[in-house]
């Protein structure tokens, strides 16, 4: 089986290894928020305008991100 090695220099390429290395968490937050897009839009939503839609889905959005560890520092 191929197997392919991917190599940093650190501490210069500390981000470059930081996305690299949680690329499957990005990935899955990035999917799990296209599953809530998908959610209000397929099966409705209570949403008064499109203020609360916006604040509602930008907590959602918060909420996966937190829970997919992903932070802010790189």
């Amino acid at each position: 089986m191929p197997k392919a090695t991917l190599e940093f220099n650190l501490p210069e390429e500390r981000v470059e290894f930081k996305l690299a290395s949680s690329a499957l968490e990005y990935s899955s937050c990035l999917w799990d928020i296209k599953n809530i897009l998908r959610q209000h839009y397929k099966y409705g939503h209570k949403f008064k305008d499109a203020d609360e839609a916006v604040e509602k889905i930008y907590d959602e959005v918060l909420t996966i991100i937190s829970e997919h560890g992903i932070t802010d520092e790189i």
